[in-house]
């Protein structure tokens, strides 16, 4: 490593490491909270076709939509998640 990788390294703090869901060594189960639950399996059509995938698929994405820190931001990957598998189709 550089004299320059080796200072940054050093600057690092726990609190903004393993943040991220491939850096963390326990990867839970991710689960959508009540309400929104409800909500996507009140649409069928996006409800079959996102339990029709696989389970790898299905916990990544709602990983995606639960890790966000605001509701706002929760709320609109929500949406959007719900809005492609009514679709038929998954996220990029």
């Amino acid at each position: 490593m550089t004299k320059t990788g080796r200072a940054a390294f050093a600057r690092r703090t726990e609190a903004k490491s393993r943040i991220y869901r491939y850096e963390q060594k326990v990867v839970a189960e991710a689960k959508l909270d009540k309400s929104r639950a409800r909500e996507f399996q009140k649409s069928n059509v996006a409800w079959g076709f996102f339990e029709s995938l696989p389970p790898s698929y299905r916990n990544k994405v709602l990983w995606w939509v639960m890790s966000a820190k605001a509701e706002d931001t929760k709320d609109r990957r929500f949406k959007r998640l719900v809005e492609t598998c009514a679709a038929g189709k998954q996220l990029d």
